[in-house]
């Protein structure tokens, strides 16, 4: 009997991270896991609400929005 197991890829870095954390968004200013119902901060820009570890991270991001949002 022969035996085969199909070769599996290593998972993206966003669905690991989405499965690990599903609650969980990245603040903008510094790539950090943030779950939105405890975050420090929240801001809106252009309809969107972005959420931050801390009030300085969103201070950063309300100067220049355009610089952290792609």
């Amino acid at each position: 009997m022969v035996n085969i197991e199909k070769e599996k890829k290593p998972a993206k870095k966003a669905e690991t991270a989405q499965k690990a954390h599903p609650n969980k968004v990245k603040d903008p200013v510094c790539g950090m896991e943030v779950d939105p119902k405890s975050a420090a901060a929240k801001a809106t820009y252009k309809d969107k609400t972005y959420y931050f570890c801390s009030v300085a991270e969103k201070d950063q991001f309300e100067k220049a929005p355009e610089k952290y949002v792609k």
